[in-house]
C-alpha cells in the first residue's frame, strides 16, 4: 500500500504547474477577445473582459506566467511567455515610447518657418478632489495656452472666482456638465451636445490672434453597464459636420485606444499621440495606469509633441499637447 500511494503522489502535478496551466488557459481566452472582438463583440460580458484585461495588465501576466513555468520546470514555455510578454501588447494597440524631436538642419529651418506654435493641456481633474489651487500650480508649471478640463466642478460664482483667482490671464468659460475651458484666446460661440447615456460634448470657437479654431471637449459616460458605441458614433457625425475647418478635440473617452468604436473617428481625425506621442500612453488609473482612455484628436492641424503628465492630483493623467493649425 505504501508503495502505491507513493506511486500516486508521484503522479500528482505540482501545485505550481496546476496554477500554470489556470493562468495560461485564463491568459490566452483574455488574449484571444482582445485582439480579435475588441470592444464590437455585441456581448457586454465580453466587452466587459476586454476592458479588464488591457495590454499591460496582459504584460505583467504573461511575466509570471513565465516565471510560474520556470518553477514548474517547462523553461521552453517560460521562455515561450515571456515572448509573448514583449509582443502582445503592442499587438493589442500599445505605442512603443519613441521621441519625436529631430535636431537635423533640415528640421531647424522647417522649424524657424513653421506657424505659430500653441500648447493644450486637457485634464480630467476627479471632480475637484484636490484644491484648486494645487491644480492651478499644476496646470499652470506646462504653460498651456488652452486648458480644457473636465470634472471641473459645478459652474458657480464662487468657483468662478477661485479660478479666476488663479488664472488671472486667461478668459474661463463654464461649459456645463462639469466642464471648463480658460484659454489666452478669445472664446466665441458656444454649442452644448447631450450625447446618449449622459455623455457630454461641447464646441467652441476660439481665436488665437488671428486663427481661428473649432475645440470640442468630450466626456463619455464610463458605466461599465452600456455600450459607448451610440455616443462615439454622434460624436462622429458631429465631427463630420465641421468640414474642413481646424478642429482638435480633447476629452475622457472611456474608451480604450485600440478599441474597434475608435475608427470612425480615426478616419475623421488624427490621434495626437499617435502622430507625436513620447512616453507610455495609458492615463487611468493613477497610480497604475493601464487604460488610453484620455485622447486628443484634431482634423488640419499640426501636432508637434503629445505628453502625458504624471501628478496624484487626479485618477487621471493630464495631455500636454503642441500644436500648429496648418494653412
Amino acid at each position: 500500500m505504501s508503495l502505491l500511494h507513493r506511486s500516486r503522489h508521484l503522479r500528482r502535478p505540482p501545485r505550481s504547474y496546476c496554477l500554470f496551466l489556470l493562468l495560461a488557459s485564463g491568459w490566452l481566452l483574455a488574449a484571444m477577445i482582445r485582439l480579435v472582438f475588441r470592444d464590437i463583440s455585441g456581448f457586454r460580458q465580453v466587452d466587459l473582459l476586454y476592458y479588464a484585461t488591457p495590454g499591460p495588465l496582459l504584460f505583467v501576466t504573461a511575466l509570471g506566467i513565465s516565471l510560474l513555468a520556470v518553477l514548474a520546470g517547462h523553461r521552453r514555455g517560460a521562455a515561450s511567455w515571456a515572448l509573448l510578454a514583449l509582443i502582445l501588447p503592442h499587438c493589442a494597440g500599445s505605442q512603443p515610447p519613441r521621441l519625436t524631436e529631430d535636431s537635423s538642419p533640415e528640421a531647424i529651418t522647417t522649424a524657424t518657418t513653421a506657424p505659430r506654435m500653441h500648447r493644450l493641456l486637457y485634464w480630467n481633474v476627479s471632480h475637484l478632489d484636490h484644491r484648486v489651487s494645487l491644480l492651478a500650480e499644476e496646470i499652470l508649471r506646462h504653460e498651456p495656452d488652452i486648458i480644457t478640463l473636465v470634472e471641473a466642478g459645478p459652474a458657480t460664482e464662487d468657483l468662478r472666482a477661485v479660478w479666476n483667482k488663479y488664472f488671472p490671464e486667461y478668459e474661463l468659460t463654464f461649459l456645463g456638465g462639469e466642464i471648463l475651458l480658460l484659454t489666452k484666446g478669445v472664446a466665441g460661440h458656444v454649442r452644448a451636445f447631450d450625447l446618449p447615456h449622459g455623455s457630454r460634448l461641447r464646441e467652441v470657437e476660439l481665436a488665437l490672434d488671428e486663427e481661428r479654431l473649432t475645440v470640442m471637449i468630450v466626456d463619455i459616460q464610463g458605466r461599465p453597464s452600456f455600450s459607448r458605441e451610440p455616443s462615439l458614433s454622434r460624436v462622429t457625425e458631429i465631427v463630420q459636420g465641421k468640414g474642413n475647418s481646424p478642429l482638435l478635440v480633447a476629452g475622457d473617452f472611456n474608451t480604450p485606444r485600440d478599441s474597434l468604436l475608435l475608427q470612425p473617428l480615426q478616419r475623421q481625425l488624427e490621434n495626437a499621440f499617435d502622430v507625436a506621442g513620447t512616453g507610455f500612453a495609458p492615463t487611468w488609473p493613477v497610480p497604475l495606469p493601464v487604460l488610453t482612455i484620455d485622447q486628443v484628436w484634431g482634423n488640419h492641424l499640426t501636432f508637434h509633441t503629445c505628453i502625458p503628465g504624471w501628478s496624484g492630483l487626479s485618477d487621471h493623467r493630464p495631455l500636454i499637447v503642441d500644436f500648429s493649425i496648418a494653412r
